[in-house]
Parts: structure tokens; sequence; C-alpha cells
């Protein structure tokens, strides 16, 4: 199982189009999609309602397998300007994160091989 997790529904919207994903009506606290195979996950802005609602999505469908993979995408904090020339729709691999209500730094562990 792939479960995606955003924030809001515009990062959430070309995938679930894509991907053919129906919204699962009996999950009343936070928006929630589902396919073959995939499982996407609207979680609302911040740290709080981030961790509550992955929380609970993971304590209601737990993973399955070790084969299962969790892929967070969004916006991350953009602030236009801030990377120069970078536009929207642009990708980018996040390998630090600095909160910032603290101004810790977080450096996320990259456990799949990829093109980036």
């Amino acid at each position: 199982m792939i479960t995606f997790i955003t924030a809001l529904y515009p990062e959430a919207k070309e995938l679930i189009a894509k991907l053919n994903l129906k919204k699962l009506e009996s999950e009343t606290l936070y928006q929630l999609f589902e396919g073959d195979e995939v499982r996407l996950v609207i979680t609302g802005t911040g740290m709080i309602s981030a961790a509550t609602t992955v929380a609970r999505h993971f304590a209601n469908y737990p993973a399955k397998s070790g084969q299962d993979i969790v892929i967070n995408l969004g916006v991350a904090g953009y602030v236009p300007g801030s990377l120069g020339s970078a536009t929207v729709g642009d990708a980018y691999l996040a390998y630090k994160l600095t909160e910032s209500t603290t101004g810790r730094t977080f450096y996320p562990d990259f456990l799949y091989r990829h093109n980036f």
C-alpha cells in the first residue's frame, strides 16, 4: 500500500484524478481517498493537525507489511522568492527541514533510491 499525505486538497487534486481515487465518506474527521493499493490523506495545515490526523489514520489503517510506503507531498511551507527562480509546480527533494516556531532542524532519512 502506498499512502500519500498532503495538507491541502489543491495539493492532492491532480493525484486524486490521475489515480482515480474515491473519497471514503465513512471517515468524518479528515479527508481520505482510496484506490487500488493507494490511499491519500488530507491532514489540514499545521503541525498539530498533521500529527493528529496521521496518528489517527495509521491507528485505524495500520501498515500491513514492510513493503508499505508513505509519501508526504506538498508545498512544505514555501515562501515565494525564497528559492530563487522557483515556480509553482517545481519539484524539490527536501533533505533539510527547519521548524519555524522552534528553529529545530531535521534531516529526513531517504530509504528508497530515486532519480531526483
